[in-house]
This record gives structure tokens, sequence and C-alpha cells, in this order.
């Protein structure tokens, strides 16, 4: 398990400006994955932390989420072979970046806000924005 940022802050430090917590790129650094599959991993690392950044007082800026995170999450499903893998690195994922009481309270009020929404999945092929860390 990585040393995780444990501060109050819900984003953390992200000094390269990546859009990815320090501490998660480290451990993204540590994951057996191929070119591809890291990508897919940067794209949902992007998209958790893109929740804990975002005011979710807006409806546009929660749609706004809404696309990002489907198609991190289509993305990684994709390049996987494996969806049980797919599905363990995203989780893993969304339990480091949601590791303290408020981010974890902040990702959940997101999942509340966004209960009942009805959504267009993107389509197969073009989910993947392919952009390193």
């Amino acid at each position: 398990m990585p040393e995780l940022d444990r501060s109050d802050s819900l984003t953390g430090p992200d000094t390269d400006n990546n859009g990815i917590r320090d501490d998660i790129d480290r451990y993204l650094l540590t994951v057996e994955a191929s070119e591809a599959e890291m990508l897919a991993l940067v794209q949902v690392a992007r998209g958790f932390q893109a929740v804990q950044a975002s005011d979710l007082s807006s409806e546009n800026k929660l749609r706004e989420l809404d696309d990002v995170t489907l198609k991190a999450s289509a993305c990684v499903m994709e390049t996987y072979e494996s969806a049980v893998d797919a599905d363990r690195e995203s989780r893993k994922l969304q339990g480091y970046t949601a590791n303290t009481r408020n981010r974890t309270r902040h990702y959940i009020k997101y999942n509340q806000l966004r209960d009942g929404t009805i959504f267009k999945l993107p389509k197969v092929g073009v989910s993947c924005d392919r952009v390193a860390q």
C-alpha cells in the first residue's frame, strides 16, 4: 500500500499540475501494466481527482464530471483484457483518492447528487484520452 497524503485538503498536492495527486502519481509508477492499461489508469485517476477538485453545487459541473468519469471507466474496461482486473485497479484508485473523511464525504456527496441520473455511455473505442502523466 502506498503512503498516501492525508491532509485536510480535498485535492492534496499536485506539484506537476497533471490533474493527479502526487501520492497517486507515485502509486501509479508501481503498478504493473501495459502502456495502454497505464494510460487508462491515468485517465481514471484524473477522473477521481476531478471530482475532488470540483464544486458540486453546479449542475453543469456535475454533468462534466459525469462525462469525465464515465469515459475513464469505459476506457479502463475496454483496455484491460480482464474486467475483474480493470475493476480491481479502478477501485484501488477510488479508495486511494478518497482516503480521508473529507474526501470520502465529498465523493459520496457527488454520488448522491447523481443518484437516479440517466447516463449515455461513451461509444466503444472513443472513450480513452490516451494522455500520459
